[in-house]
């Protein structure tokens, strides 16, 4: 889960890392801002992936599936459209509480889009 939406102030000054183990049920979650659109990129968060079994890290990217700002993202554009909705988070949104959901799979239908480092 993803939490939040923040001034520009606070985007500009941000530079996160984090790092969250999976629990028993394969869950994570991580609580940040919602980062804003830079360098021609549409909003999105780097991910790294180390599993047991994986001989490296995998790299992924999280957008915001209703960014206006994907359809100009350089970086979304090598993704063939028809497996780009696996790298959007979508609006999870309890309660008046801002909250993504992103779903990484490693393999089988959905599978995750992974990039080269």
């Amino acid at each position: 889960y993803l939490f939040g939406r923040q001034s520009q102030a606070a985007l500009a000054a941000f530079r996160g890392f984090g790092r969250s183990p999976t629990g028993a049920d394969g869950r994570y979650s991580f609580r940040t801002i919602r980062p804003g659109t830079f360098g021609g990129y549409a909003p999105h968060i780097a991910v790294g992936v180390f599993a047991r079994g994986l001989h490296r890290r995998l790299f992924t990217r999280i957008y915001f599936a209703e960014d206006p700002a994907n359809a100009g993202d350089q970086v979304l554009a090598l993704v063939p459209a028809d497996r780009r909705d696996t790298l959007m988070a979508v609006n999870g949104a309890a309660a008046g509480v801002p909250c993504y959901v992103f779903d990484i799979r490693l393999q089988g239908e959905g599978e995750t889009v992974l990039f080269e480092a």
